[in-house]
């Protein structure tokens, strides 16, 4: 699956995408061009498709079994899940994913959220390889 986490300033993702039973990398994380940030879990092309949606608008895609992270350029925080609709998420910190529970845990104990990454990477099967993160303010993201 993944693990992706916002700490209140920067979005942070695993790297790890698996096909059948091999293990490869991707982008889970991005930053759109109105400035907002974007990270999904599960289907790595579901993700792709869903940040074009919102890149370009047009006709909602079809996921399933789908989560992501929307953080606006105000840093207020939302989470898309199978239908698409972004809701209000209102935590200081919250994760998605498979390894989101160790991502939570290490946020509440003050670990930024590239250091919860880096946990559920250490805990999770179906999270890994190298972090990539985007501060929300970023020029180059």
């Amino acid at each position: 699956m993944s693990t992706i986490a916002w700490d209140g300033h920067t979005l942070a993702a695993d790297s790890q995408c698996t096909i059948g039973a091999m293990p490869c990398q991707t982008i889970k994380i991005r930053k759109l061009a109105d400035g907002r940030l974007y990270g999904h879990t599960g289907n790595a092309e579901d993700g792709a498709a869903v940040f074009h949606w919102l890149e370009t608008g047009g006709e909602k895609p079809e996921v399933k079994d789908f989560a992501a992270l929307l953080v606006g350029i105000n840093g207020q925080l939302s989470r898309l899940e199978d239908k698409l609709v972004a809701f209000p998420v209102n935590s200081p910190f919250h994760a998605a994913g498979s390894g989101r529970d160790y991502a939570i845990a290490a946020m509440h104990l003050g670990k930024t959220a590239r250091e919860a990454v880096e946990l559920a990477c250490l805990y999770d099967i179906y999270t890994g390889g190298p972090i990539t993160e985007i501060t929300l303010g970023t020029i180059d993201g």
